[in-house]
């Protein structure tokens, strides 16, 4: 996903657009892949629920490489903007379906929901922010093979999500056409019973997309690195997230005041980005901006950590009840969805307000700050209502 992403990215920059366009470009084709994966949840939600999750991967990855070798081969006929809007389909279809096996893991394995949400995360976003920089670096070397490049990752998540076999998993699969048909009332009633576990992580996810897509471009923008560089920095996120998702597990009794305290971190975190920069005054030459771009690095990284932290402990919580309610294939399809919608609207939002000049280059992190405290507020007010216990030194 992050290697499709930048390789549209790369491509439009070069081929049909200039390289000053890249600030708003970036949010716009992350926005359209996500609003094109929020509008796959209403079929991805009943074929989720309907159908074996080897068959769901297979129908996602596989019809991806077939988009994206259409396009190599017709010279992206009609308009590239066309292909990145259905892979973006096609890779909505597998977000959906990707969470629903961990609750049969978590069975098989004996261990906790957390703990097999977070490994699964680690691995996710380590793999899609690593193609990031693989996407820039190999169109940079070989625009062609870049392409190709990527209908073989997509072929190989077709072959391997094929393998993908869990125990009991057939007797809980339901009528496609009951599902298809009652899917708005479902939604509506899983939003009514679990609104902040649907909308608080989802904000967040929502957020971090925007956040490191505007991080990559600002550095660049400042002289902070060369774009290869620059797209690294979300590659570091990972190392953030994986910590994240490896201690969260060990806080699930005191689980909303920790993310909580969490979120209050991030915001004081994305703030500091743009004033660290400001403060250190980048020099024109890329060379004396070494410190300056290790320094961000580590805001990222730490941000990063508490992300991971506390998506890892709302998601896993969440995936636990819909189990429970023997929706595991609708309920993690809702929640894909509403994570697709945030990062489709907030890009939309950030990249409109910078195309309209309403939004500059430091304005957006204050933006993004608002929407990590509306989050955590939210959170809050469940504690609140749960009566959870309260974090002590």
């Amino acid at each position: 996903m992050g290697y499709t992403k930048f390789y549209f990215l790369s491509y439009m920059s070069h081929e049909v657009y200039t390289m000053a366009d890249k600030v708003w470009i970036i949010q716009i084709v992350g926005a359209i892949m996500t609003g094109a994966a929020f509008l796959a949840y209403f079929v991805g939600a009943p074929l989720s629920s309907a159908f074996q999750k080897r068959h769901v991967l297979l129908i996602s990855f596989g019809g991806a490489a077939l988009l994206l070798t259409i396009g190599i081969l017709s010279g992206w006929s009609g308009t590239v903007w066309l292909y990145t809007a259905l892979i973006g389909w096609q890779m909505g279809i597998f977000k959906g379906v990707r969470r629903t096996p961990i609750p049969y893991e978590s069975k098989r394995s004996g261990r906790s929901t957390e703990y097999i949400n977070g490994r699964l995360n680690s691995v996710f976003l380590i793999s899609m922010l690593g193609g990031i920089p693989l996407a820039v670096a190999l169109y940079n070397w070989s625009p062609d093979f870049g392409a190709w490049f990527g209908v073989a990752v997509l072929a190989s998540g077709a072959f391997f999500g094929s393998l993908c076999v869990y125990e009991g998993e057939k007797e809980r699969l339901k009528k496609y056409s009951d599902v298809s048909c009652g899917l708005m009332g479902s939604s509506l009633k899983l939003l009514r019973q679990y609104p902040v576990y649907l909308l608080s992580t989802p904000l967040l996810t929502g957020m971090a997309s925007v956040l490191s897509l505007a991080v990559t471009v600002y550095a660049e923008e400042m002289m902070l690195g060369t774009d290869v560089e620059c797209s690294f920095v979300s590659v570091y996120a990972a190392i953030g997230i994986m910590v994240g998702n490896i201690i969260s597990p060990k806080f699930t009794k005191v689980r909303y005041p920790a993310v909580s305290v969490s979120g209050l971190i991030m915001v004081i975190l994305t703030l500091c980005i743009p004033s660290t920069v400001t403060l250190m005054a980048p020099s024109p030459i890329i060379q004396d901006n070494v410190l300056i771009y290790w320094i961000i690095t580590a805001i990222i990284i730490v941000h990063s950590a508490c992300l991971g932290f506390s998506s890892n402990l709302m998601d896993s919580e969440y995936l636990r009840l819909v189990h429970r309610d023997k929706n595991e294939g609708g309920g993690t399809a809702m929640l894909s969805a509403m994570s697709s919608f945030f990062i489709f609207g907030l890009g939309a939002l950030v990249s409109g307000g910078i195309i309209k000049g309403n939004l500059g280059y430091i304005g957006q992190y204050y933006f993004l700050a608002g929407v990590i405290t509306l989050s955590t507020a939210m959170v809050i007010m469940l504690a609140v209502k749960k009566r959870a216990p309260v974090l002590t030194p």
